[in-house]
């Protein structure tokens, strides 16, 4: 066995000192690199659910106030109808102890039926109901009003105006029950509503009737009068109607 060179041991141990410490310094480096991943793995988890807690807390803030908003609005539209309901109900009462104001509603009624075309009566309620031959105003299948729907309309909105200043006017669109077919219209919802607000439009035209206390709207073939399995019948459901309550 040859004797080992001292200089050549020296130097191999200090090699394989070297390299025990490298690969020592390299393991610490790995160890301390997952480490502060990890952290910051962990810093952005609690961010990303700090985040969610703030956005669930702020939608359950929203869908409380919708629903407090909806609450809000049916109870508005109940105290609505109730305050409809109790001025026809006064303005019942107050032609009823006026037997003059009685008679002058009578007369202004009397007026308007007297337009042509047009059939007016007043309920017990004291609400005048207006109905306009639907063949006069329109042509078939059309919302635009007639040079004679024109007159016709103009005529029944000075009587409004000069006997009932501070009434308050429903125009109401009705159809037959035939589906359409050569229309611009995609049903008979749709022509209802447009024939009802053609005749709102031409009835605030000349500042008569103001346009605060005017609405319309349509109920396509839901209200007939008469049976649409008859031409006549169909023709009497095609009609606009005028309601003003005083």
């Amino acid at each position: 066995m040859s004797k080992q060179n001292p200089r050549s041991y020296v130097a191999r141990t200090l090699t394989s000192l070297a390299l025990c410490g490298l690969l020592g310094l390299l393991s610490g480096c790995s160890v301390f690199s997952t480490r502060d991943r990890i952290h910051r793995l962990e810093q952005e988890n609690l961010e990303l659910s700090q985040t969610k807690n703030r956005l669930e807390s702020a939608l359950a803030a929203c869908e409380g106030e919708q629903q407090t908003f909806g609450s809000e609005i049916t109870r508005l539209q109940g105290e609505l109808a109730t305050a409809n309901q109790r001025i026809r109900l006064q303005g019942a009462s107050f032609r009823a102890a006026d037997p003059e104001e009685d008679e002058a509603d009578d007369e202004g009624v009397a007026m308007l039926d007297n337009v042509p075309g047009v059939s007016a009566i007043r309920d017990k309620s004291g609400e005048i109901r207006l109905t306009v031959d639907n063949s006069i105003l329109f042509a078939a299948g059309k919302a635009k009003v007639s040079k004679d729907g024109e007159s016709t309309l103009r005529q029944v909105s000075g009587i409004v105006a000069a006997r009932y200043p501070t009434g308050f006017i429903r125009v109401v669109g009705h159809t037959d029950s035939q589906p359409i077919k050569k229309s611009p219209f995609a049903s008979n919802w749709e022509l209802s509503t447009a024939r009802a607000c053609s005749v709102l439009r031409q009835l605030i035209s000349g500042g008569a009737v103001s346009s605060d206390r005017i609405c319309a709207t349509g109920f396509a073939d839901q209200r007939p009068v008469a049976d649409n399995n008859s031409k006549d019948g169909r023709a009497a459901n095609r009609r606009v109607e005028i309601f003003v309550t005083q």
